[in-house]
């Protein structure tokens, strides 16, 4: 069999020995953001850029560089060097995209080396909720404290919350505590967590709404999982140092030890304190994937498509897709076993009817650039002649003619490989662009990752079981468009109404962060999927 792709467009965490972390409570407003993120449809919040509500610091220059921090809205800005007499830029360095912070050669063990933002949270009264998340490591060496991030929330005025992540030695044990957090305790007043070695590199997740200036809700994720290490609800958090800090710190604060460590980036919103799970496909692309955090929206072939709850959208709520509405389209075709999805259509007698699935607005509506990266488990069928599937993609803005791009299983008559069927407009004759030498009859993962740059020109590639180079790679400017103004869909299943076809889909995943290649999701693939050779 060939693999045909059409480009179409139109309308229409880990565990161990290692150090612990701390958070300690105490109280920056970076600048307070209006948007928020959800995911109530199957189209990502994500942009190409920097989500609304987003500012990151990506450690691609120094703290204090001009512009080594993109705030929420686009606009620049930076850090300034800690104000005590110890303080010391020296420590910290920057390499390939790390920042390092390193103190072991101070002499005198009093000095710090941390870089501050002023003004970082939002103020104006309460309930206030923010959330921080942090890609860092400590270190291995025994009993050599980490790095810390230190947030301040205080109003003008006021001695308000202050919340410390901090990286500790492994003479703390694994994990993590929340550092003087709780001050309604006696004696040792901080809250513990453990279990996962703080030596390696993990995103922390610092979600916080305060109620008032001493009482509010404190939580700490790691790697994107659902169930936070920490959790407390308190009404004596430990205040700011001085009256109207409010503030971001990175680095080392310590007065009394050397520490050592690196960050990778920094991003930081107070739009509010978000899970997980809402801020799957939101963090900023620049980023890159970021393990637990990817914005999947999920098949696993379960159950049949039209089934409630069939799909698992990115942010964690359901959908399902719809039966296609022309007046042929019959769902009796198609079966669920096994975690298989097969659609049959070789019992029908009439050869116009079509059997495939649609899920509307499965993809970003916006405006141009537009990215998205599609990856399908399925096969095609060994009958002499007959049809596979179609995986049929459009990418349409509202009102607008958009770019549709179809995968697509033909039969072994047309070779074995792929061709992009009718995806290069400005051929004459056969449009279709073509490749070959693998066989479309047996399980393969196929990667479809595209670019936009309008709605009739970008880039598609498609990848075969992860390999690094892709078996159809074209950049056009005359994309075929998709049949009806305003489309936005994915659909899966058997489209013809001139010929049968069979196959099976084990499962289909896509986002709408980026067009990645295979390397940079290897590992970051959902769970669920089972069978992920090459990923």
């Amino acid at each position: 069999m060939a693999l045909v792709l059409a480009a179409c467009g139109g309308g229409g965490g880990g565990g161990g020995g290692g150090t612990a972390a701390a958070v300690s409570s105490a109280s920056s407003a970076s600048s307070s953001v209006t948007s928020s993120v959800s995911a109530s449809s199957a189209a990502s919040s994500s942009s190409s850029s920097f989500p609304s509500g987003w500012a990151v610091y990506s450690a691609d220059k120094l703290p204090t560089a001009a512009g080594s921090i993109t705030l929420a809205g686009g606009t620049a800005g930076q850090f300034n060097l800690c104000a005590s007499a110890g303080c010391n830029a020296s420590y910290a360095s920057v390499s390939s995209g790390i920042l390092t912070v390193d103190t072991t050669t101070e002499t005198a063990i009093t000095e710090q080396s941390y870089f501050q933002l002023d003004n970082a949270f939002k103020t104006g009264g309460y309930p206030k909720s923010a959330t921080v998340i942090a890609r860092m490591r400590g270190n291995s060496v025994t009993n050599l404290k980490g790095l810390t991030i230190d947030t301040a929330f205080s109003e003008p005025g006021e001695s308000g919350p202050r919340v410390q992540l901090v990286l500790l030695p492994n003479n703390h044990s694994t994990g993590m505590y929340a550092g003087a957090l709780d001050q309604s305790l006696t004696g040792d007043q901080n809250v513990y967590s453990s279990d996962f070695d703080t030596t390696v590199y993990h995103t922390y997740q610092l979600s916080v709404t305060f109620t008032s200036a001493t009482a509010g809700t404190v939580r700490v994720y790691l790697d994107g999982a659902a169930t936070p290490i920490l959790e407390k609800t308190l009404s004596n958090l430990k205040q700011a140092t001085a009256v109207g800090q409010n503030y971001l710190r990175i680095g080392e604060e310590n007065t009394s030890e050397h520490a050592k460590g690196d960050f990778d980036w920094v991003i930081w919103s107070s739009d509010a304190a978000y899970t997980p799970a809402q801020l799957a496909g939101a963090l900023p692309a620049t980023l890159g994937p970021v393990s637990g955090y990817m914005g999947w929206n999920t098949y696993t072939a379960d159950q049949l498509p039209t089934a409630t709850g069939s799909i698992m959208l990115a942010g964690g709520t359901v959908g399902q897709f719809n039966l296609c509405a022309s007046s042929g389209c019959n769902a009796s075709y198609a079966s669920v076993a096994g975690g298989i999805l097969t659609v049959d259509t070789t019992a029908e007698t009439v050869v116009t009817e079509q059997s495939y699935f649609q899920l509307d607005n499965a993809f970003k509506t916006g405006g141009y650039p537009k990215s998205a990266t599609l990856i399908a488990r399925m096969r095609g069928n060994s009958v002499a002649n007959l049809k596979g599937l179609t995986i049929d993609t459009a990418f349409s803005q509202t009102g607008l003619s958009g770019p549709r791009v179809q995968l697509q299983l033909l039969p072994d008559n047309h070779s074995t490989g792929m061709y992009a069927g009718a995806l290069d407009q400005s051929l004459t004759g056969d449009q279709n662009v073509y490749s070959s030498d693998f066989d479309t009859t047996v399980y393969h993962t196929y990667q479809l990752s595209v670019t936009f740059t309008s709605a009739t020109a970008g880039t598609v590639r498609v990848y075969l079981d992860g390999a690094a180079t892709p078996i159809l790679e074209k950049t056009l400017s005359n994309l075929k468009q998709a049949t009806a103004v305003g489309q936005n869909y994915l659909r899966i299943g058997e489209e013809t109404t001139s010929e049968h076809a069979k196959g099976d889909i084990d499962w289909v995943i896509w986002t709408n962060e980026a067009a990645y290649t295979p390397a940079q999701v290897s590992g970051l693939l959902p769970a669920a999927l089972g069978s992920i050779s090459g990923y």
